[in-house]
């Protein structure tokens, strides 16, 4: 286990003081207690011209090109321009059992800007040993859902497991744990 910071124990105590610790995500802590602290910002930069496609095989390499989910498309999940773009991003934990549909509004109305498809993919290509530290990452915002008919609202997720790249879609309303993050912007 690394040693922990002032601020980091500060930080844990007021979570602690917020009732937000339960005993599964102290066990969780204590394994790997880095993953629980924002790492801060982190600059991303993609080229939106290339298409979203593009981005995610750049994001998971060519080794892991089966490992994306076909059903993320441009035409489903919208770029929001055509040129490069910044922008400074982190990953906020889940609560427990709390679904990604409590979680978009928690962050919204704590002043968090959701991230999009385009910045996970960036997010992916840059900072891979920052999404390994979770279960996987989701972008939430309302552009990176999927509504079929037929089935539930998805959103795409990313996740690394050593040399693995995923890019992948989970149900939006399901039950999540600590061990997952919401992808937000600065």
């Amino acid at each position: 286990m690394s040693k922990m910071t002032l601020s980091q124990l500060d930080e844990l105590r007021d979570q602690m003081k917020a009732g937000r610790v339960t005993r599964e995500n102290m066990q969780a802590f204590l394994r790997n207690p880095n993953r629980f602290f924002s790492s801060g910002l982190l600059p991303t930069s993609y080229d939106q011209s290339i298409g979203l496609v593009a981005l995610i095989e750049r994001a998971a390499g060519p080794s892991n090109l089966k490992n994306i989910n076909r059903d993320i498309t441009q035409e489903r999940f919208k770029l929001a321009g055509s040129c490069v773009r910044t922008v400074n991003l982190r990953v906020e934990p889940y609560l427990n059992f709390e679904t990604s549909e409590q979680a978009a509004l928690r962050l919204v109305a704590a002043g968090r800007t959701l991230a999009n498809t385009g910045d996970l993919a960036g997010f992916l290509h840059d900072h891979p040993e920052e999404v390994e530290k979770w279960k996987w990452v989701l972008v939430i915002s309302e552009d990176s859902r999927w509504a079929r008919s037929d089935v539930p609202i998805y959103v795409p997720f990313a996740s690394v497991r050593g040399e693995a790249r995923f890019f992948l879609l989970h149900r939006f309303r399901y039950h999540l744990f600590s061990t997952g993050g919401v992808l937000v912007c600065d």
